[in-house]
């Protein structure tokens, strides 16, 4: 019987990554997701989720953005891949800057700034730095001080664990149809 590799493939190697900043996604790349999640390669599926949810939201499709990183949280929390835990929540951190829910984003931000000074091997990588970097220089600009602060203060002292439950609860209460699915107010 004629094999098409996949039972080498997923034999052979534990994960799969794509990567390719967004302007250069390939157009199968939809396709290359699929086959992923197909044959059982659970990071790279996060991976692809991420990228995915940065083109949705580079395009200006929030609602979309929101659905795929929350998609990938679920799975990198399952998985307890933090560096795609950390990516997904700056990225829910972003979309609050961009439907201008700072107070919600300075602590989403917050948190992700506390996780990645304890966690050194779980960097973003340097684009998602650089979002990250302007997405809190926004922040900054829209909020007083003292709300800034308050807010980066909470989400700084929330451990990692707990800010991915409440985000995931926040999105449960607030049902799929609302507009700001993905998105707490906390």
């Amino acid at each position: 019987m004629a094999s098409d590799g996949r039972d080498e493939v997923a034999r052979c190697s534990r994960e799969i990554i794509l990567s390719g900043g967004e302007g250069s996604i390939h157009p199968k790349f939809i396709d290359f997701v699929r086959y992923a999640r197909e044959i059982g390669y659970s990071r790279g599926q996060v991976l692809c989720l991420c990228k995915l949810a940065r083109t949705a939201r580079l395009s200006g499709d929030l609602d979309q953005a929101a659905t795929l990183y929350l998609e990938g949280l679920i799975l990198a929390q399952r998985l307890g891949a933090q560096e795609h835990i950390l990516d997904s929540l700056a990225g829910l951190g972003g979309l609050a800057v961009e439907r201008r829910q700072f107070e919600s984003a300075a602590r989403l931000l917050g948190v992700v700034a506390t996780a990645l000074a304890d966690a050194l091997e779980a960097p973003l990588q340097p684009a998602e730095q650089t979002q990250f970097d302007r997405d809190v220089a926004a922040v900054r600009a829209a909020l007083p001080e003292s709300t800034f602060s308050r807010a980066w203060a909470t989400g700084r002292s929330l451990p990692l664990d707990a800010a991915v439950a409440e985000e995931l609860a926040a999105v449960r209460a607030a049902g799929p149809d609302s507009p700001d699915h993905g998105l707490s107010d906390r």
